[in-house]
């Protein structure tokens, strides 16, 4: 996840992998995020959505200059089995070489969506007494909120 906003959870991947491919097919989505210090988790479910060229091109903007060299050097070949590492490693001084006086042009396999929430779940775990659950819905631009049994 990249970034958090009131219009949603924005992440990017690579574009001709299984997951882009599964999130086109069926846009429902479902993120989980565990505190392990605090013994929290936070589920976010909702439907994702393309980004616009106009918002990937930002975000790529915005990408550290070394995570676009690693991104050029893994995203054509993301998820497929590779005979080495190395021919990766190899692949990105190339392109630290190709482009080292010029700015990288945003990746063609750069692909970001936006999971918008239509429902929030807060776990608060408790080992001693029941744990607190508590789920929110989205419904007509307007959150519901109501305890959950753990």
């Amino acid at each position: 996840v990249k970034e958090v906003s009131k219009d949603g959870l924005i992440f990017f991947t690579q574009k001709g992998t299984r997951k882009v491919a599964e999130i086109y097919n069926n846009p429902s989505a479902t993120f989980v995020f565990w505190f392990e210090l605090w013994q929290r988790e936070v589920i976010f479910e909702g439907r994702s959505k393309p980004l616009t060229s106009e918002e990937n091109n930002k975000h790529w903007q915005e990408y550290p200059r070394e995570a676009q060299v690693r991104f050029y050097s893994y995203a054509p070949t993301s998820s497929q089995p590779i005979k080495s590492k190395e021919r990766l490693e190899s692949l990105r001084a190339d392109i630290r070489n190709q482009y080292k006086d010029k700015e990288l042009p945003m990746s063609e396999h750069y692909s970001g969506f936006r999971l918008i929430p239509e429902r929030l779940i807060f776990y608060a775990y408790q080992m001693d007494v029941l744990s607190d659950v508590m789920e929110y819905t989205s419904k007509e631009h307007s959150w519901t909120q109501q305890l959950l049994s753990p």
